[in-house]
């Protein structure tokens, strides 16, 4: 009886790990000059983060329902994702921080420009 408890402690203590989950995508535009291009991110859902294999950060992200939502700022630019778990649709609203350079892009005070992209999972870890 002691052996079967045993078992049972150690498989509940063992199956944490099985709720983790490390997923890589691979999202690719869907519109504008750089249609096509590609990007690939693995995402841990178990400590909330994104990883971005183009620069090796990290940012800490926010689920709700089937949505990861992220935010991005630099002294340059902002980023504002929200990508579709179940879909693999990606929305990116992106601006330059500094003002000039919003109105020089047509962009009114807090407006984005946007695009979207198709993201899904891949089977190999590539980074």
């Amino acid at each position: 009886m002691k052996k079967l408890l045993g078992i049972v402690v150690l498989g509940l203590l063992l199956s944490g790990n099985a709720y983790s989950e490390q997923t890589l995508i691979l999202c690719t535009k869907d519109e504008g000059k750089d249609k096509g291009f590609s990007n690939s991110y693995l995402i841990d859902t178990e400590k909330k983060q994104i990883y971005f294999k183009n620069n090796k950060t990290s940012k800490n992200f926010k689920e709700l329902k089937n949505i990861i939502i992220y935010e991005t700022e630099s002294d340059v630019y902002e980023y504002v994702v929200e990508l579709d778990r179940f879909t693999g649709k990606k929305k990116v609203l992106w601006r330059p921080i500094d003002k000039k350079k919003q109105k020089k892009m047509g962009l009114k005070e807090d407006e984005y420009e946007s695009w979207t992209e198709t993201c899904v999972a891949h089977p190999k870890k590539i980074f």
